[in-house]
């Protein structure tokens, strides 16, 4: 990892570090992107698309208050995995990413 990181911290990563993996993960919202259709390629069985955050409002009671979102999108072989697996990683992840101190208790 720690190689990985350095090639890629310097813009030196190649295709032949980035083949064989099992999930990918493609930060579209560094770029502006917020929903993606992504599509698994061979070996892989997931690809996740993270979309950019975006502040929308919410009604809360009778005020609107605002609401930090992020759009999340998966492609997964559902030889391999099932849509509802693939949903409740996605709920246990967004209860990680809004209660960071789960994750440490």
């Amino acid at each position: 990892m720690e190689r990985l990181r350095n090639l890629a911290k310097d813009a030196k990563l190649t295709s032949k570090e980035l083949v064989g993996g099992t999930v990918c993960l493609s930060n579209i919202g560094t770029i502006g992107g917020i929903n993606a259709c992504p599509l698994i390629l061979p070996p892989q069985v997931c690809i996740v698309a993270i979309g950019k955050l975006q502040t929308l409002p919410k009604y809360r009671g009778n005020d609107i208050v605002e609401r930090k979102v992020i759009n999340v999108s998966y492609g997964c072989d559902h030889r391999v995995v099932d849509g509802a697996t693939v949903a409740r990683f996605s709920n246990a992840w967004k209860q990680l990413i809004e209660n960071p101190y789960l994750s440490i208790a």
